[in-house]
């Protein structure tokens, strides 16, 4: 997966990426509030980043902004 790519269509700019991941953990965790379930993903990803790498980070952010988005799509339908 193009993490690069995947994070510029979600709004998170390259620049945003440093090596060490923490504003990219920062602008996801800005991405996430938008959502009413974000507590729970934003608990999620601040333990993730405590316990894994930057790439493995960046495809756990992935996911859960995903998910998010989902979620929150499917809330609105509802």
């Amino acid at each position: 997966m193009d993490f690069e790519r995947e994070l510029t269509k979600l709004g998170l700019w390259r620049k945003l990426m440093p090596r060490d991941g923490k504003c990219l953990l920062n602008a996801i965790v800005d991405q996430l509030c938008e959502f009413s379930a974000c507590s729970k993903y934003v608990e999620k990803l601040s333990e993730s980043c405590c316990s894994h790498g930057v790439k493995t980070n960046a495809a756990y952010a992935l996911e859960s902004i995903k998910t998010a988005k989902v979620r929150s799509f499917n809330s609105v339908i509802a």
